[in-house]
């Protein structure tokens, strides 16, 4: 009976604790100050849901974890299909099991050895390869890391989506260096998404404006009308039948719907182009009727 009480009153804990509110930037108290290079990023990373934090804590400075990461992807994608696991490090109890399944169906993690290794740091290197799978980007080559000092400690099974992130301009390093083998943080991973992308539409109805550089919409039901995107337009695994529908819509970049699953053809960086008047749906762009 004593056994049970703890259980009911664990289960209650854990209940009222996933209806309290996400703590905004400036409540976390180890966020950096306004001015810092990490404080913008940082904002919009807990301001987009793509990174929380734990008992009033950030931890800008803290080392990113595999399970982390795919948690992250998750909600920056909007992901909801789970795959069948078989990792022997991942079980249903722990806080990222439903995630590390969606990130798998995502196509952007697939373990090794059997095991997911959720809870080790993440390399520069392979943070960039899982996003160039997130963003369904274009595999490029060495040449395209020639101007970095360190380009040779790039892993050769790293290189082409490196040097993906790369030629896109995500990646820009620093001081002339990749640090491709370095520990990337949770701030230089913020940074890392702040240039990616710069703006998520989460609620269906009708957008005329959308902030500059790359936008994911992670809602059906949204309709873009009269707008440039001045950046990729990529469609998010939770959008369903519903789609997108552009209307006299400018895209500099890509429009894509996210690939899923790394068999999933990549789309390719192309110029900027005419207008368009189309649904977007997630497996690609289909022609609808023409406005008068």
């Amino acid at each position: 009976m004593r056994q049970r009480v703890i259980s009911l009153f664990a289960a209650l804990c854990l209940a009222l604790a996933l209806q309290l509110p996400a703590l905004a930037a400036e409540e976390y108290i180890d966020m950096p100050q306004e001015g810092a290079w990490s404080y913008e990023p940082l904002t919009a990373a807990v301001e987009n849901g793509l990174l929380q934090g734990s008992d009033g804590l950030l931890q800008p400075s803290g080392s990113l974890t595999r399970a982390q990461l795919a948690a992250i992807l998750v909600r920056a994608f909007g992901a909801t299909e789970e795959a069948a696991l078989s990792f022997s490090d991942v079980t249903d109890s722990n806080w990222f099991a439903a995630d590390v399944a969606k990130a798998v169906a995502m196509g952007v993690f697939g373990g090794s050895g059997g095991q997911m290794r959720p809870n080790d740091s993440l390399t520069r290197q392979e943070t960039f390869v899982v996003l160039a799978r997130a963003l369904c980007l274009e595999d490029g080559t060495a040449e395209d890391l020639s101007a970095f000092t360190d380009a040779d400690q790039v892993s050769a099974w790293a290189v082409p989506e490196v040097a993906a992130m790369v030629s896109a301009g995500y990646v820009k390093g620093s001081d002339g260096a990749l640090n491709p083998l370095g520990n990337i943080t949770r701030a230089e991973f913020a940074q890392v998404m702040y240039s990616v992308v710069q703006s998520y539409i989460t609620q269906a109805g009708t957008y005329e404006t959308v902030a500059e550089g790359t936008v994911v919409v992670r809602a059906s039901g949204v309709t873009l009308r009269g707008v440039t995107v001045s950046g990729d337009l990529i469609v998010g695994d939770s959008v369903g039948s519903g789609g997108v529908t552009l209307d006299g819509v400018t895209v500099t970049g890509r429009a894509c719907g996210r690939c899923r699953g790394r068999g999933h053809r990549r789309q390719r960086r192309h110029q900027p182009r005419r207008p368009a008047r189309h649904r977007h749906h997630r497996r690609g762009v289909h022609p609808g009727p023409q406005r008068p």
